[in-house]
């Protein structure tokens, strides 16, 4: 016998976006340093972590980073651009859309205090029920407080909350507190798994 659910909650960077990493490359043969490096450096440092709770802007992201890399105004500005690249699954959404008024859908992200803005085109109130972003909560995953808040929100237990997280150890976080976790690996898998819960 399936678990009963009634409540959808998804990341959005890596399941919903997806970044284009190509444009990268250019920065990485400039700088001499590996992509990995340069993403740690943009989304991992200091000051990022910090603007994950809220605690940072945006432009203090960029200035730590135009320090670390020693760029010039406008390089920084191309950076931002280029790191920014990807596409939405527009398929995912859609499948998401199907399921609207039947389940509850949430959407909950790790994301800066300018996320809510500049994806409220896909990511909006339209589609979502709750919309939860760690700048906005001072919280980040994998603190149970972040999925139990989500799960609050919807007005639903635990347990009856599938979530979907490219990032293995978000996964076990909402497991821990008896939630269905389905990592994400591609479109066509996360797809599948979430119709295979569902029905």
């Amino acid at each position: 016998m399936k678990k009963q659910i009634s409540a959808i909650i998804i990341d959005v960077g890596g399941v919903l976006y997806h970044p284009d990493t190509s444009p990268r490359k250019k920065w990485v043969e400039r700088l001499g340093i590996s992509e990995r490096e340069l993403a740690e450096i943009v989304f991992n440092n200091a000051v990022t972590n910090k603007a994950k709770i809220g605690d940072a802007t945006p432009d203090e992201i960029w200035q730590e980073v135009q320090n670390v890399l020693n760029l010039l105004p406008y390089e920084v500005d191309q950076l931002k651009v280029d790191m920014w690249k990807g596409h939405w699954d527009i398929d995912l959404l859609n499948l998401l859309r199907q399921y609207k008024g039947k389940y509850k859908l949430a959407t909950m992200s790790d994301a800066w205090p300018d996320a809510r803005e500049n994806i409220k085109e896909y990511v909006n109130y339209d589609l979502f029920d709750v919309i939860l972003f760690s700048a906005e909560e001072g919280l980040t995953k994998p603190a149970s407080r972040f999925y139990e808040m989500a799960a609050m929100k919807m007005d639903v237990s635990p347990k009856e909350c599938i979530f979907i997280d490219d990032n293995i150890d978000n996964v076990r976080g909402a497991v821990a507190i008896g939630m269905k976790g389905i990592q994400y690996v591609d479109g066509d898998q996360i797809k599948k798994e979430i119709m295979n819960v569902l029905t």
